[in-house]
């Protein structure tokens, strides 16, 4: 059964290089890649069709886009044009800012056959994500979204390796973006990710849509991934600079996904956003806090095209023959 692997460069083509390079020593040899390259900054194509030329023995392909489409919009375009040809048995998104264990797309795919054959319905089966710098270090093994508190929890985050078993299959909410595995077929019955989060919870969104449609998420523990997280955006969690633009996105796809899927629970949302914004006000962090207040002012509109999206039953692929990427 074949994988074709999705990778999104966005100025960082020395990260996807040295991912691409991990993908080489995969035990299973069953696999294509797709790269979506957006907006060529740094020279990037340059550089990722040399390497795509240099390694002749694994099937790639690029995809040049010349906009910023954001995390969803650019995945959304990759998976438009693999399921217009030869469509791969499955699909695996994986963030260029990684590395790969050499059997982590074995167990991926062993993982899914274990869990149809238990009829447990499978959507997205992500994998133990490791920090990248402290290999001891985990960064998740998937995440829960509690509406009664309006907080987001990624689990076993900052918790060291030995906390979880080394084998065996975790159920969770929702899988982290970073590596996000899948049978084709799942597209057909959810539809693609919703490209207006531009940046965050596209991810969370899609597990959660996949839940309302009866699949379970689940996290593979063998499958090992070894994450840089935020050489693009910046990071808190590592210590990279931090882009407060990233601010916007942050929050208001913090609300998108509240109201579409507990829009009883937005007045949680909104609470939790004025606290922050008063503690950004009281650390003279001005800026910051403009940003988020902006966001609340748009609220409204937030919930309201959400809601129409999310209650439309919008699946890209129903009642058509062919896929049309110009409609990403």
């Amino acid at each position: 059964m074949v994988t074709q692997i999705i990778i999104i460069n966005y100025k960082t083509w020395q990260d996807t290089i040295e991912c691409l390079g991990s993908l080489l020593l995969l035990t299973s040899k069953n696999f294509g890649i797709t790269i979506v390259e957006m907006c060529n900054l740094n020279d990037s194509r340059r550089h990722l069709k040399n390497w795509i030329e240099d390694h002749p023995e694994v099937a790639t392909e690029i995809i040049e886009i010349n906009q910023n489409l954001g995390f969803a919009g650019a995945n959304n375009a990759a998976m438009q044009k693999v399921l217009s040809g030869n469509k791969p048995d499955f699909i695996w998104l994986l963030n260029n800012d990684t590395v790969v264990d050499n059997a982590a797309l074995d167990d991926l795919v062993k993982t899914w056959h274990l869990l149809e054959n238990d009829q447990k319905a499978p959507a997205f089966i992500g994998s133990k994500i490791i920090d990248f710098d402290r290999r001891e270090t985990i960064q998740s093994v998937g995440g829960s979204f509690n509406p009664l508190t309006g907080i987001s929890k990624l689990t076993g985050m900052g918790s060291k390796i030995e906390r979880f078993p080394a084998n065996g299959i975790l159920p969770t909410d929702y899988v982290m973006g970073a590596s996000m595995f899948f049978h084709n077929n799942l597209i057909r019955s959810i539809g693609l990710m919703d490209s207006a989060y531009f940046l965050y919870y596209e991810d969370v969104d899609w597990c959660y849509k996949a839940k309302a449609h009866g699949y379970g998420n689940f996290t593979c523990l063998s499958s090992l991934v070894f994450h840089k997280q935020g050489v693009t955006t910046g990071n808190k969690y590592n210590k990279t600079a931090f882009n407060p633009a990233t601010i916007k996105y942050l929050h208001s796809s913090y609300l998108r996904f509240f109201s579409k899927h507990f829009p009883m629970y937005l007045p949680v949302a909104l609470v939790m956003i004025l606290k922050q914004i008063m503690g950004m006000v009281f650390r003279s962090h001005f800026s910051e806090a403009g940003i988020m207040a902006g966001v609340l002012f748009t609220s409204p509109k937030i919930f309201f095209s959400s809601c129409r999206i999310y209650n439309s039953g919008w699946v890209p692929f129903k009642n058509k023959s062919k896929l049309n990427l110009n409609e990403v």
